[in-house]
């Protein structure tokens, strides 16, 4: 008798001759899309037929590249300001020529009057790993403009960056708290072919924010709480002023105190043109503003004992980057007034809300970054959810390659330090664990690795396995009692265990939404952690398969076990098997429900034991196969299925 599982591909396979049908990934792009900014993105890049500076239709003025040397740029940007549209700092062409190289150009697009609409600006920078190559980037995407027109944009330079073929990657930050609005660029940019990176590398998730649209600044004062009013007057009674740093001379100094600061919180310390940044806020006052605590009435590069810098996009202003000293002769706390005056100049040039620049939720101790988030919750207890991170690799093959190059460097780096901290422990008289520095063992480990990361980006396989059980069997499956169904005091305690996991609050926004859908959640605590946590979705048409596909069409009367987690800590315990024999148990009881389907990796040994040990049988297997940035795929159906 046939599984109820198997959907009609399959079926279709079995009765046909046994072939692999191969297809290549680019005819599956457009089924792959999700909302309306895709469709408009896909339908104007199906329709291009020349440069993206001359895209468009007759309705639409087409999307403008503008080099830094070309004078329409200024044009352009003086038509936003006086549109009142806003434009980030690290789009305006001071930026560019200051503090980019000007290797910048400038998207911009306008709408169906011609009117300026949208203006994005690509950074390009060298690659250290493939000579020749650049990086490009798109820096805080998320202001208040009309999605269709940013769109435009993004599509622009997702093409021209395919057209380019020494881009290895195109690196593109969203920041804004429009839940809505982050979700749009999101689409949009994912129909385009971009990533989320899940471990951001370029801007902070979570911030502190603070709306600056109600009231004066007397207001915004009084609504601060009174031991932060007392710290922000402190510093001009012990004798320090406020006073804009406008001096390049400065510039040691304020690398002294990065470093400083840096130290104290185990960061590095990347370096700064402060001479360009100085002459960026000579220039444009009103977006950039370098601010610094000196002792009162000297202008000696050593009295000055802290900075902040605050840039300023139009519709809202962060911090960007700040340092301190501690001086036994100075009692008073410095970061609290720096942060207040940029706060009071974004107000005053009409920013709507004030970015803190990042927060964590560490405790001290376990987090070096948890004092000074703390500290920014002195000013405001809004926090949110504002940054995104994509990335779009037009060209596999090379990016690949860069990888490559990278990561063997980064191990040899790593190699190097083990080998001098165990050389250093030897000279010290210390037991040094592991191989001698001189020996060639941690040398052959290392071409090995090496070799192995080159090979799996030349070619690399992923199979995913298509599991199935009928409801009549399901029903008699023991066990799971121990985990509990929709326990929402359970999803409270949860915590990342796994680089992948999402923070606290992204976990529960997620939760939310699939708890409203209609999907369950099975959870089990151990120790008042969250040990387990696993999804039940019934009915279900589809089957996501977690190798960047569509999802896998199932027949109506189906339901899924799905994204099922098991911390580090609680696992050998047989959560996972209880979990999977409870959820199907539960699912064949369910209106409508013929058949539970599970999927998994077929690397993933450990998951499809406890699959198959509860029952399931293995209906079908979906295949990646990527080639030097070509990707193949077909689906083939079990040997085992009758």
């Amino acid at each position: 008798m046939a599984c109820a599982a198997v959907p009609r591909a399959i079926q279709r396979a079995r009765d046909g001759p046994r072939r692999h049908r191969v297809r290549r990934d680019a005819d599956q792009r457009a089924s792959m899309t999700n909302g309306p900014q895709a469709s408009v993105a896909h339908s104007e890049q199906r329709s291009r037929r020349t440069d993206p500076t001359a895209r468009g239709t007759a309705a639409v003025p087409p999307v403008e590249l503008l080099a830094v040397d070309d004078p329409r740029w200024s044009a352009f940007e003086g038509e936003l300001d006086r549109a009142g549209v806003p434009l980030a700092l690290s789009s305006r062409l001071a930026w560019s020529e200051l503090l980019a190289a000007r290797r910048a150009q400038l998207v911009a697009v306008r709408d169906a009057d011609g009117a300026p609409s949208v203006g994005v600006a690509i950074t390009a920078s060298s690659s250290r790993a493939l000579p020749g190559h650049e990086i490009w980037r798109v820096e805080r995407l998320g202001l208040d403009v009309p999605i269709a027109s940013l769109v435009r944009a993004i599509d622009a330079i997702a093409l021209a960056a395919r057209r380019q073929p020494r881009v290895l990657m195109v690196e593109t930050t969203v920041v804004t708290p429009d839940e809505q609005r982050r979700r749009a660029i999101g689409a949009a940019l994912a129909a385009l072919g971009f990533r989320r990176r899940n471990v951001h590398e370029r801007i902070y998730r979570r911030t502190i924010t603070l709306g600056l649209t109600t009231g004066d600044t007397a207001s915004l004062f009084a609504a601060l709480p009174e031991n932060t009013r007392r710290k922000i007057r402190l510093p001009t009674r012990r004798g320090l002023e406020l006073r804009e740093i406008d001096d390049p001379a400065y510039g040691t100094r304020l690398d002294a105190l990065v470093r400083e600061t840096m130290a104290r919180t185990g960061g590095h310390a990347s370096p700064m043109d402060w001479s360009a940044i100085i002459e960026l806020c000579r220039g444009h006052p009103g977006r950039s503003r370098l601010i610094g605590m000196f002792v009162a009435g000297s202008r000696d590069p050593g009295d000055l004992l802290a900075f902040s810098w605050g840039c300023h996009h139009g519709e809202y202003a962060h911090y960007d980057a700040g340092g301190s000293t501690r001086r036994a002769d100075v009692n008073a706390p410095l970061a609290y007034a720096l942060l207040w005056d940029l706060v009071i100049w974004a107000k005053t040039n009409g920013a709507r809300w004030f970015d803190f620049a990042g927060v964590t939720d560490g405790t001290p101790g376990s987090d070096p970054l948890a004092g000074i988030s703390d500290f920014k919750r002195h000013f405001s207890q809004d926090e949110r959810l504002v940054g995104e991170e994509w990335v779009l690799t037009p060209h596999r093959a090379r990016a690949r390659v860069a990888a490559a190059v990278s990561g063997a460097a980064r191990r040899a780096r790593e190699w190097r330090a083990r080998a001098e901290r165990r050389a250093a422990a030897v000279s010290a008289g210390a037991d040094a664990r592991g191989p001698r520095s001189g020996s060639a063992r941690p040398v052959a480990a290392m071409v090995r690795r090496l070799a192995r990361g080159i090979a799996t980006r030349v070619a690399s396989h992923g199979e995913f396995r298509v599991y199935a059980m009928p409801a009549d069997h399901a029903r008699s499956l023991p066990g799971g009692e121990e985990l509990a169904r929709d326990a929402e005091d359970h999803l409270g305690r949860y915590g990342p265990d796994e680089p992948w996991h999402p923070a606290p609050e992204e976990h529960a926004r997620v939760v939310r939404a699939r708890l409203s859908s209609g999907s369950h959640v099975y959870t089990a605590v151990v120790d008042d952690r969250l040990a387990h946590w696993s999804w039940l979705t019934a009915p279900a048409r589809s089957l996501d398969t977690d190798l960047g596909l569509p999802p896998y069409p199932l027949p109506e009367g189906s339901a899924v076990l799905w994204d099922d987690n098991t911390i580090r800590a609680a696992r050998g315990r047989g959560l996972h098997t209880q979990s999977i024999r409870r959820r199907a148990r539960d699912a064949a009881t369910m209106p409508g429900v013929d058949t539970v389907v599970i999927g998994v990796r077929a690397n993933n040994v450990t998951s499809r034991h406890n699959i198959e040990k509860s029952g399931f049988r293995h209906v079908a297997s979906l295949h990646v196969l990527r080639v030097l940035g070509a990707r193949f795929t077909w689906m083939r159906r079990a040997r085992t299925s009758p």
